[in-house]
Formats: structure tokens, C-alpha cells, sequence
């Protein structure tokens, strides 16, 4: 029996459905999923606007999980909330492109599609249906300009690494809408409303993370102020994007000199489909490229690294391009086949592999410790970055964690949380050893001070 056309793409929205629900519930949370989860649920609303300036994000993100994670649901429904994003956008690129069908298959099981923006849960899930609605309005902008304004001014609010590709739409829309009507002797008021709209949006964004740009970036540990070392640069920058889109797997070899040029070649392939489709589109999708792509490898020098799922926006910028440059043919599906191959077999596969066969995350057996070893109202200093994400499995009658540095605490034996691989001067009771994990690696251990007499 040969399957209608609507069923046919029904069987592959539905089929792509299971897998991002199987390796979603084989996934344990990490820090970063947590961490965001934790503050909706024990944050006001003003609270979470003043802490942007320090988190680096936008409320965007928070606002969505706040009634979820205050209404006391389960830590699952971070991934519930990212899968439901991501199966918006699968569903726009099935019904609603005119791509081949191996071309969609491709997509929703591209490594990027399937697995890292919705199983692991982050604010970059919003990030794939946006652009494709942006791209689907762009090529009906006469009609649908106000929609398309409010999704540009949706994307502004997801991560900073999109602010360029809102700049670049901003000044597409000019160029399409109001140069030409403009010149026609045709403009009204009413044409300027989109670019208000992005405007505002922008505002809004900007106000919530504005701070001094010549403090660097920070994390707080209580009341103490930690800058991370090796979080921007030409090093970091490089070595991401190569391994992120090399054939290799990642850290197949150690740093040096041999690491370097045995990347570098698996890059090539990328970089050569990169340039093949940069040079077929039109001058507004080149325009696009540059500018979005550009303004991320910029953040990634001066401000933050171009790292985790945001070595893949430009994977899905690509893509929202494609459509909207309303690309066809055997040539241009043949190309985004290609590039969801790439971006599927880069050295971060490895992430797939490691969180079906290990532990991914240490928090959820960490809690469990927790709850099982440590007496209710004692507490447990998490003495390095990111411990207390822990609190998202734990009740209010569970410990009390209190992130702190080590040199702060002035018991002779306490409990931490810590990803240390070992404590000097202190006798060390492993109450729960998560180094095994792939990703997050805290344990908790009771510490207790060595007599330097003895």
C-alpha cells in the first residue's frame, strides 16, 4: 500500500517524537538545566530581572518554567517544555516547507534536532521554532509583517548570541519594506509599526542584561564573586567550531600541535559545504550569514565562548535561511542533507553515546544521597560552582545547601558538595562518589580537618 503524502509525514513527526522521548528519559539533567529550574521556582519575578545582569540570560526562558517549576512539578518537566518547542519546530519544517522528504527526515534526525536542543533542556529550545517562523513569514513579509516583527522580537529575547541575526532582520525588513515604498511614494506610517515592535522588543532585552562591559563575566558562589578563567579567546573559539563540525570524534587526540592539524582537516568538509551554500544565496541570505554568524564569533572572542548548544545556532540560522530564500531543488536539498550529516557525526555524538551508557549528570543520585544520609535541617556547603543546582530533587525538609568556599567554613567536620576530585587537609567520607558520571561529576562527602600536629 502506498502511504498518502500527509501520512507519510505524520509517521516522521510522530516517529521522531519517540526517539526525543526515549533519550529524553534516559537523561539526567545537568548543571545548566538545573540551575535555570531552580531559580523560577525560588525566584519572584523581580528577582529573576535583577539576577539577569549577573546570569547572562534573559527571563524569557525562566518565565516559561516558573509555573511549572512553582506549581511543585518534577524536574521532567524542563524537558517537556523543550521537546514541546522542538516539535513545533519539526512540525512547521514537515507541513509546512516544500523540501524532500529525505530532507526533512534528515533534519529531524540531525544530532542538533533530535537530541541537544530538546533533551537537554536549555533556552536555546526556543530558539528552533522562532527562526522557522520567521523564515515561513519572510515569504509572505507583505501580509504577515507584524508577525514576523513580534517572532524577531521573540528571538531577541532568547539568547544574546541571536542579537545579530535581530539586527540583520531588522535592517532586512527596511531594505524589503520601506526603501521600496519609499522610493514609490507609496509609504505609510503604519509600515514603521514592525520595526517598532523589534525595537521595543530589543529595549526590553537589553535593559535586563545591560552592566558595565569591561567587568568580565562572572559567577557567584554565596557571597563571593568567581571569574572563570579560559571563557572567551581565539583558543577556545577555534577548538569548539572545529570539533563541533569535524567527521572526528572529539578529543581523539591530546593538546598540541597534532590535535590541531588533525582537526583542522576534519573541519574541512563543513567549511567546503559551508562556502558551497553561502555562495548560492542571494545577496540578503549572504547579508544574513555574515552578520548573525559574525556577531556570535564576536561574542565568542570578547564576551563568552561559543560553546554546548550554541555551537549549533548557526546550524539552524543555515537553515532558516534556506527557507527563507524559498531555496528549491534537487541541488539545495541535497545540500541540507549534507549539512545535517556534518553537523550529526561532530565530535559532541558523543554526548548520545555517553548518556544512554552512563550516569550523565551526578545531581539526581547526589539528591538521593542526600535525602538518605545527611539529617533534615543540617547543612551541606556546596564549595564550588554550581553544587546547589542539587536543590531542584530536593523537598524543603531535606539539608540545607549553602554554596560557600571552603576557606569560609570553620567546622571541624561538615558535608560538601563538590566536584573536586580530592580535598587536601581534610579526611574525606565518601557519602555518594559521582566521578563516574559523564558530565557533572559532584559528590558528596563528609569532611573532616587533619591535625597539621599530628
Amino acid at each position: 500500500m502506498r502511504l498518502n503524502d500527509s501520512l507519510k509525514k505524520w509517521l516522521l513527526l510522530t516517529g521522531y517524537l519517540v526517539c526525543v522521548i526515549l533519550l529524553a528519559l534516559i537523561h539526567e539533567p545537568w548543571l545548566d538545566e538545573l540551575h535555570a529550574w531552580v531559580m523560577a521556582r525560588d525566584m519572584s519575578l523581580t528577582e529573576l530581572w535583577s539576577a539577569m545582569k549577573v546570569e547572562g540570560h534573559f527571563c524569557l526562558w525562566f518565565w516559561i518554567l516558573m509555573p511549572f517549576a512553582k506549581a511543585g512539578l518534577g524536574v521532567y518537566w524542563l524537558q517537556i517544555i523543550s521537546i514541546i518547542f522542538t516539535v513545533v519546530a519539526a512540525w512547521l519544517f514537515v507541513f509546512k516547507t516544500d523540501f524532500s522528504y529525505g530532507t526533512k527526515v534528515a533534519l529531524l534526525f540531525s544530532f542538533p534536532m533530535i537530541y541537544y536542543f530538546p533533551v537537554i533542556s536549555r533556552c536555546y529550545a526556543l530558539v528552533p521554532p522562532i527562526l522557522m517562523g520567521i523564515a515561513l513569514y519572510y515569504k509572505t513579509l507583505d501580509n504577515n509583517k507584524y508577525l514576523f516583527a513580534i517572532l524577531v522580537g521573540f528571538l531577541a529575547h532568547t539568547h544574546l548570541y541571536m542579537e545579530g541575526m535581530v539586527l540583520a532582520l531588522f535592517l532586512v525588513y527596511i531594505y524589503k519594506m520601506i526603501i521600496p515604498k519609499y522610493k514609490d511614494n507609496r509609504l505609510k506610517v503604519t509600515d514603521f509599526g514592525p520595526l517598532i515592535i523589534i525595537v521595543l522588543f530589543v529595549l526590553l532585552a537589553f535593559v535586563q542584561v545591560a552592566r558595565n562591559p569591561l567587568v568580565p563575566v562572572y559567577i557567584q558562589l554565596g557571597d563571593n564573586i568567581v571569574v572563570p578563567s579560559g571563557n572567551k579567546g581565539l583558543s577556545i573559539t577555534v577548538s569548539n567550531i572545529f570539533k563541533g563540525y569535524s567527521i572526528l570524534p572529539y578529543d581523539l587526540f591530546k593538546p598540541g600541535l597534532t590535535e590541531i592539524l588533525v582537526y583542522t582537516l576534519a573541519f574541512l568538509p563543513m567549511l567546503i559545504l559551508s562556502l558551497i551554500i553561502f555562495y548560492n544565496f542571494s545577496i540578503i541570505g549572504k547579508f544574513i550569514t555574515i552578520v548573525s554568524i559574525g556577531w556570535q564569533l564576536l561574542l565568542s572572542l570578547v564576551v563568552y565562548f561559543i560553546g554546548h548548544q550554541r555551537i549549533y545556532l548557526p546550524f539552524f540560522i543555515i537553515i532558516a535561511i534556506i527557507i527563507m530564500m524559498d531555496n528549491r531543488g534537487k541541488k539545495i536539498n541535497t545540500a541540507i542533507i549534507c549539512l545535517c550529516i556534518l553537523a550529526s557525526i561532530s565530535g559532541y555524538l558523543r554526548h548520545i553515546r555517553n548518556d544512554v551508557l552512563m550516569t550523565y549528570s551526578s545531581f539526581k543520585p547526589l539528591a538521593k544521597a542526600i535525602e538518605e544520609s545527611i539529617p533534615i535541617g543540617e547543612s551541606v556547603y556546596s564549595i564550588d560552582l554550581g553544587g546547589d543546582a542539587v536543590k531542584a530533587y530536593l523537598n524543603e525538609s531535606s539539608a540545607c545547601i549553602v554554596p560557600i568556599p571552603l576557606d569560609s567554613i570553620r567546622r571541624e567536620s561538615f558535608y560538601v558538595i563538590t566536584d573536586r576530585p580530592t580535598v587536601k587537609g581534610y579526611d574525606e567520607d565518601y557519602l555518594y562518589d559521582g566521578t563516574g558520571c559523564f558530565w557533572d561529576k559532584y559528590s558528596l562527602i563528609r569532611l573532616t580537618r587533619i591535625d597539621p600536629s599530628e
